[in-house]
């Protein structure tokens, strides 16, 4: 028999991964190309941009392109990705994708550029941790499809007269996730700089001990 908490589990770690890609987010657009590295469909505008105009950044949003798939491909090694269950070792890669951040900052203190690039792998990783829970696609990273399902689900309940309201909870969970990790991240980007990462940093291994917690005590 299934433990009562774990209805609750991927609505507050949807919440929380969506947090703070939100503030990841923030502070990578604070950078010299203001660029968000949550999303990669701005890095593919941007590129075509590059590649037609003979650009010196090709090179970059290449290699941005590529951290952001290693690190779904890591995820993908580590916990095999689909599907959210509950007994697969998701703190372990959270405390992984924490140290990534960390290494981040040390990047960005060197090189402004380059600092992107574990920011974008750290995001493939947590956007490939699970990508659908109960029938529901979850994306943590970025909000286009989170709007789309919200409008979609809006739209079918007023058809058919009957709202699926824990999907739309699940996806209204993931928005204001990001909206108020992007908040949090602004607050942080005018008091501390580049130092908020190290708040995002200690967060996604809070995450990563807490879930290492509840895994032990409910799937061991």
């Amino acid at each position: 028999m299934e433990p009562p908490i774990l209805k609750f589990v991927p609505h507050l770690l949807g919440f929380s991964l969506s947090f703070n890609a939100g503030m990841i987010n923030l502070l990578s657009i604070m950078q010299p190309l203001h660029m968000g590295v949550s999303h990669v469909t701005g890095t593919v505008s941007h590129l075509s941009l590059q590649l037609v105009l003979g650009g010196q950044e090709v090179q970059f949003y290449l290699l941005t392109l590529a951290f952001f798939l290693l690190g779904a491909f890591t995820s993908g090694l580590a916990v095999g990705g689909g599907l959210f269950e509950p007994h697969k070792r998701y703190g372990y890669v959270l405390i992984g994708e924490s140290v990534v951040i960390l290494a981040a900052h040390r990047v960005f203190l060197l090189d402004p550029l380059a600092g992107i690039y574990p920011l974008s792998f750290a995001c493939g990783v947590q956007n490939g941790l699970f990508t659908a829970y109960s029938k529901v696609v979850i994306r943590t990273t970025h909000l286009t499809g989170v709007l789309t399902d919200i409008g979609l689900e809006l739209g079918r309940g007023v058809k058919n007269r009957e709202f699926e309201w824990s999907r739309i909870e699940l996806h209204l969970s993931l928005l204001a996730g990001f909206f108020t990790g992007g908040l949090l991240g602004a607050v942080g980007w005018v008091w501390f700089e580049l130092d908020a990462l190290l708040f995002s940093s200690l967060m996604t291994a809070g995450m990563g001990l807490a879930y290492w917690g509840f895994r032990r005590q409910h799937f061991t």
